[in-house]
């Protein structure tokens, strides 16, 4: 273009916009105050997709039934830690979780053990109350000094003294696999929080997964809702192990196995439904009389006088059989067998002078009946003499 044809061009375009108002004063900043306004959109609208990325939540396409990737957390861990979101109630106080860190490393390895046991780094998952709220339940993950990488899981007893040991009962297995998404963390509660034989139990898992389903043989399995892949879950009486099944509301179940933690077979034992009361025990001639669960030694408090054979009184369920020993007679072990039935058996004769190996209530030794069943048998035994 020469400059003549440059010229000609410009007053052709002064004379297009000569009858034009003029520009509004605030054109500019209105320009400005649109174009913050879109970008402020545009980062609320990035914002809401994060927030239910983080969530567990698919826009447009959602995770494949039994696809292996985790859920990340809201939360910067170490690559050894699950990336799950903490679960901490306000009402349980700091001196809580020293508590339980303290309890942990004291009870593991004992007081004044050596430096290489005290965690380096603690990554916390659940301190909650329990179903009756006087207990806290407690979920985290300690890195020791050697490099060691550890789960602990448990619960606090008694609230008002967590500084005590002896109030904590705690879990310590080897820190699982952190890409696992369908690993479950879960275990029973014990103690104060519940009557007996009712059960509780918590569930901690990648917060995809929105309900857990917890199954017993001859029974229809509930469905429980999960928040952010955490409950602690009432569950009544008991009297086989429960299995649980993870659902993300999208495709099958998927069963993950027994409540409780795989290298704590303790964890995996709920409290069983006693058998029934056993009947026709006459009461005035009895050495001892009880319930439970796997072994038990028992003992009477009266003097050692009692002379003359025993006769066993038993129901049972869980396992094939049970042992039943008086006055610790190993070679005269009695064997009940376990079918939910009341057995009626003559049971060996009382050593006189009772079983020296115990010392009773009294100063003096008394008489003994040993219980010998597996972890997951629930049994009833009254002794009598004859």
């Amino acid at each position: 273009m020469t400059s003549i044809d440059e010229l000609a061009m410009r007053s052709a375009l002064a004379d297009l916009v000569d009858n034009q108002p003029d520009a509004p004063v605030d054109r500019f900043d209105g320009v400005r105050r649109r174009h913050a306004r879109r970008r402020r959109m545009q980062a609320a609208t990035a914002a809401a997709c994060a927030a239910l990325a983080v969530a567990g939540v698919g826009i447009g396409v959602g995770l494949r039934p039994g696809h292996t990737s985790v859920t990340p957390a809201h939360r910067d861990v170490p690559s050894w830690a699950l990336p799950w979101p903490e679960h901490r109630s306000a009402s349980v106080p700091q001196p809580v979780l020293d508590g339980a860190v303290r309890a942990w490393r004291d009870r593991m390895y004992g007081e004044g053990a050596p430096s290489m046991y005290s965690p380096r780094k603690v990554i916390w998952y659940v301190a909650e109350p329990g179903v009756q709220k006087t207990q806290i339940a407690v979920v985290f993950e300690v890195e020791r000094d050697d490099g060691d990488h550890r789960l602990v899981a448990g619960w606090l007893n008694d609230p008002a003294n967590p500084q005590s040991s002896d109030n904590w009962s705690l879990y310590d297995v080897g820190a699982p696999d952190p890409h696992d998404r369908n690993l479950v963390i879960s275990f029973y509660l014990e103690g104060a929080d519940l009557q007996e034989p009712d059960n509780a139990f918590l569930v901690l898992t990648d917060p995809s997964h929105r309900t857990v389903v917890p199954s017993v043989p001859g029974q229809v399995p509930p469905v429980a809702q999960l928040d952010n892949g955490f409950a602690i879950l009432p569950y009544g009486p008991l009297r086989h192990q429960l299995h649980l099944a993870l659902s993300s509301g999208r495709g099958p179940d998927v069963p993950v196995g027994v409540v409780g933690l795989a290298d704590a077979p303790d964890s995996q034992v709920p409290a069983l439904e006693p058998p029934a009361e056993l009947v026709g025990v006459p009461q005035s001639r009895m050495l001892s009389e009880a319930s439970g669960a796997g072994d038990e030694v028992g003992f009477n408090e009266s003097p050692p006088a009692e002379r003359g054979r025993t006769v066993i009184y038993a129901r049972c369920y869980g396992g094939p059989s049970l042992d039943v020993t008086v006055d610790s007679q190993t070679s005269a072990a009695v064997t009940i067998p376990c079918d939910d039935q009341q057995h009626v058996v003559d049971g060996p004769a009382l050593l006189p002078g009772g079983d020296k190996s115990y010392e009773a209530h009294s100063g003096g030794p008394g008489h003994s009946t040993e219980i010998t069943a597996g972890t997951l048998v629930a049994w009833r035994v009254a002794v009598v003499t004859r």
